[in-house]
């Protein structure tokens, strides 16, 4: 009788608040989940970029930026891996300097791909011409 009465079932809303508030939660989360949105926003945005801006069907142009995207994300882990494999060997910081750089590289070719797209709608509009001529 007396063990009937001390197994009390746990409540999810004191376990959600246990979880909410413990902070090596939230440093896993961000961890993971910040380097994925910008694969988010390119696996669901880049469709509709290639289909206005390319004038390239949807039926098409989903498939054509998924697979370049696989194509892409296969081979940099391939790559990746076997750098990291060859670097480890020499310093153990090797596979934490392989995935900064990838990171790195990433968001430099992020930058460049915007700066890029920026130009060419200035160049469009005629913005950029008439900045170079007048520099207004």
């Amino acid at each position: 009788m007396v063990s009937d009465k001390l197994t009390i079932k746990p409540s999810l809303f004191k376990g959600l608040g246990i979880l909410f508030t413990n902070i090596s939660f939230w440093i896993i989360l961000f961890y993971f989940a910040v380097p994925s949105l910008p694969s988010w926003a390119a696996k669901n945005w880049l469709p509709t970029l290639f289909a206005q801006n390319l004038n390239i069907p949807m039926a098409t142009a989903g498939p054509l930026s998924t697979i370049t995207i696989a194509a892409s994300s296969f081979l940099g882990v391939i790559l990746g891996g076997i750098l990291s494999d060859k670097w480890v060997q020499k310093n153990l910081k090797g596979r934490i300097y392989t995935s900064a750089i990838g990171l790195a590289l990433i968001h430099s070719i992020a930058f460049i791909i915007r700066l890029w797209s920026l130009t060419l709608s200035c160049c469009r509009s005629g913005h950029l011409l008439r900045f170079r001529l007048w520099n207004v």
